[in-house]
């Protein structure tokens, strides 16, 4: 499933099982392979902003995190994927990204990252305009 495929199916889904519109929370689970999104999750806020954050996979040992947002529930999304962790050290990955908002305009990012000497981290990265640009992790 390709990361379009994906996006797609979840603002769908956001739109076909939200209970009333700007709450819902959808996660998508897409099958593991190279250059796969895995652990996709979508999050719509009450301001009509969806946002899709997943873990970016080149291979089974590999793996970032990224995010995109859609400012018109899901019509229109950009070309662009911001990364939010690509400059980790090498032999890190990073897993089980979730992402929330308070609809005023704060995102809020979250994942673990395990490094190559087996120390974990748990990074977050917070943003102060409907998830536009985001601080550091």
């Amino acid at each position: 499933m390709t990361i379009c495929q994906t996006q797609l199916l979840g603002t769908l889904l956001g739109m076909v099982l939200s209970p009333a519109p700007g709450h819902a929370v959808v996660s998508i689970l897409a099958a593991p392979g190279p250059g796969s999104a895995v652990s996709p999750r979508l999050h719509g806020d009450p301001s009509d902003v969806l946002y899709v954050i997943w873990k970016c996979a080149q291979d089974p040992e590999s793996g970032q995190i990224c995010f995109t947002r859609s400012p018109d529930r899901g019509q229109s999304w950009p070309q662009d994927v911001q990364w939010f962790d690509r400059k980790s050290p090498g032999g890190s990955r990073s897993s089980s990204p979730r992402v929330n908002s308070d609809g005023h305009g704060h995102v809020y990012a979250v994942w673990w990252t395990k490094h190559g000497n087996g120390n974990k981290d748990v990074l977050a990265r917070t943003s102060r305009d409907f998830g536009a640009s985001f601080g550091p992790p």
